[in-house]
């Protein structure tokens, strides 16, 4: 157990710190408690956040106790260098392998829903840590622990790089996304010629992809069960006249982005939701 009268009696300068800490500890209270009545007085009142982020953090330095000796290191530097290494460059790298995976068709369809989902759920933890680790740091070289300050250094650094590259990736996603779903679109000519064939030679729409084979294809690749066909009645989506339509779901997130192929090539300006954007004779749907 910490015994802070023994440090202060073999470190001067530790009994300074042994003394503050309670103070940080009374100030982080104090201005959480603060903001949480300001917030709820004025709820769009942002200072109130502001107070409660910096009464997290004095606790945070309140939290680290004064070491005896400079050689005092509770954090393995290896580990910390790997935990900040992981956290800068593991959710960036999950996004752009999210949305490159789109136009990958031997990999699964959950890669490009899943992978960019959890990506933009590591924000909210990779500000925590960014928010904790970096006062620790502060407050450990404060307190004379120098090797737990270089280990929350690495990790809090990590993580405001994690940031950083996220957001970066986050700019270059959407490009990304689409030009995978234009390699989709692009492998499923042969499926849409074979439809229009369909249409063209009985008069009618085929009723499934799969009455296509053998007469109009010889084979469904083993990707199209990500292509989802639909008639009239068949769906409660509206086909604005079309007799069939092609959809994939594109979504991720809370978003349920769509990549359609209408055969009458007749898109309006705004449906399913989101705003259409034109790919080939698909079109992205943004929601």
């Amino acid at each position: 157990m910490f015994d802070g009268r023994r440090v202060a009696s073999a470190d001067p300068a530790a009994a300074v710190a042994v003394r503050a800490r309670p103070r940080w500890l009374v100030v982080g209270l104090g201005l959480i408690a603060a903001g949480v009545v300001l917030a709820w007085l004025q709820p769009t009142q942002a200072w109130s956040s502001l107070m409660q982020v910096c009464g997290l953090v004095c606790l945070v330095i309140a939290s680290v106790p004064p070491a005896p000796s400079k050689s005092d290191g509770a954090i393995n530097k290896r580990l910390a260098l790997l935990v900040g290494c992981v956290a800068a460059l593991g959710p960036a790298t999950v996004m752009l392998v999210g949305n490159w995976s789109a136009g990958q068709l031997w990999l699964p369809p959950w890669t490009y829903g899943v992978l960019p989902t959890l990506a933009f759920l590591s924000f909210m933890p990779l500000l925590v840590l960014a928010g904790t680790a970096l006062p620790y740091a502060l407050a450990s070289r404060w307190w004379g622990r120098r090797s737990d300050a270089a280990g929350a250094l690495w990790i809090g650094g990590g993580a405001i790089a994690g940031l950083v590259l996220l957001f970066g990736a986050s700019q270059r996603m959407m490009e990304l996304r689409v030009a995978g779903f234009a390699r989709l679109g692009k492998a499923a000519t042969p499926i849409v010629n074979a439809l229009h064939r369909f249409e063209r030679e009985r008069g009618v729409a085929a009723s499934s992809l799969q009455e296509l084979v053998p007469g109009y294809l010889p084979e469904l690749p083993g990707w199209a069960d990500r292509i989802n066909y639909y008639r009239p009645g068949q769906s409660a989506r509206e086909l604005y006249d079309n007799p069939w339509v092609l959809i994939v779901h594109a979504g991720f997130g809370l978003g349920f982005d769509s990549f359609v192929y209408f055969p009458k090539q007749n898109y309006p300006a705004y449906f399913y939701g989101g705003g259409p954007e034109r790919v080939g004779d698909w079109v992205y749907v943004h929601e």
